[in-house]
């Protein structure tokens, strides 16, 4: 029947059958029809494969549901006023058939594997994924189609879900980025937009314009020009202690961060804060945190010691942790106050 109010409806009716509302879209569980094909009409193979019949069944309901949509859309058309030679407008259809689907906790967000498009069936199985976060532009290409191959030989593809192996796997994968950031590659690391410093209320707010800003004090031979796309490194210097032992060894990149950054006069790594207790002024110094890397370059020799290797795998691997949470594998907080991240964790919370 027809009810009008969507948000009470969401919220309060249980169901069985619509398993996720999408902008304009209903994805459906036919579990129920297909057991009772199976079970109560389907006397043998009839000479097809397995999935041929699974398609016919398929076909079938979605042919009979799409026909008393068409009959809804009309008496929704008829209650609402709609002029009668607009009412057949309204139409929903059969897009897509899932054979797999498995939902995330937050809204519109979920992965499935694709079978048929519109009742025809896809030369091979197509995986889709939607909402994740390491599907957005944040996250390299590289550790993008990785997540993706994890999906598909861990979670789709299997008859169910194989956890165990994902998790083994994932703790490798973690190995491999720290080994890939020390050896000076940037494949894994996240990507960041740094645009001119007049698009910004405040420019030291942005990740990626600090990371630019260091890597033209340091590297005065190879400047980025703003706007740029960017990797971005996560570093452990936050005072003039931290910096001391690369004064012999890197005596240009010792001087530029001394006086850029530590000795700022721009009020991009130095701010001036008033104390809201007693009102007094006091410099903030934000240090060396982040460091960019533009796509034509590797990470420099001077900067692989300094580096947050604990910090960067982590956030190499927040992107997939939404995937994690579906199956109540809960992440475990590292880091020291003030810079923590998430890490994986091999326990399953019940």
């Amino acid at each position: 029947f027809l009810h009008l109010d969507k948000i009470y409806r969401l919220k309060n009716f249980n169901r069985d059958v619509v398993t996720v509302i999408d902008t304009d879209s209903n994805i459906l569980s036919l579990d129920t029809w297909m057991k009772f094909c199976q079970t109560e009409l389907m006397t043998s193979d009839y000479g097809r494969e397995y999935f041929d019949n699974i398609y016919i069944a398929i076909n079938s309901i979605t042919y009979i549901i799409t026909s008393v949509v068409t009959d809804i859309l009309l008496y929704y058309g008829e209650c609402s006023n709609v002029e009668e030679s607009h009412r057949p407008r309204y139409n929903m259809k059969n897009e897509f058939f899932f054979s797999k689907l498995i939902i995330a906790k937050t809204k519109k967000r979920y992965l499935s594997q694709i079978l048929l498009r519109e009742g025809n069936r896809l030369k091979k199985p197509k995986t889709d994924v939607k909402g994740f976060d390491f599907k957005k532009s944040v996250t390299s290409e590289t550790a993008s189609k990785y997540y993706m191959n994890i999906i598909k030989e861990y979670l789709l593809e299997p008859e169910t879900p194989l956890l165990k192996e994902m998790i083994n796997e994932l703790h490798e994968f973690k190995k491999r980025i720290k080994k890939s950031i020390e050896d000076g590659e940037r494949i894994y690391l996240p990507n960041a937009n740094a645009k001119e410093l007049g698009a910004y209320k405040d420019p030291s707010t942005s990740q990626g314009v600090r990371g630019v800003l260091t890597w033209n004090m340091c590297e005065p031979d190879k400047m980025i020009e703003f706007p740029a796309k960017v990797s971005l490194l996560k570093m452990n210097l936050e005072n003039e202690e931290s910096i001391e032992d690369m004064k012999d060894k890197f005596p240009n990149q010792y001087n530029a961060i001394k006086e850029g950054i530590f000795n700022d006069k721009t009020g991009i790594f130095i701010k001036e804060k008033k104390d809201k207790k007693t009102g007094k002024k006091e410099l903030k110094k934000t240090g060396m945190k982040v460091l960019a890397i533009p796509s034509s370059e590797t990470i420099p020799d001077w900067a692989l010691p300094y580096i947050d290797y604990n910090t960067m795998v982590n956030n190499i691997l927040a992107p997939f942790k939404s995937v994690l949470e579906i199956f109540n594998l809960p992440g475990v907080e590292e880091g020291k106050t003030g810079r923590k991240s998430t890490g994986l964790s091999n326990i399953i919370k019940l």
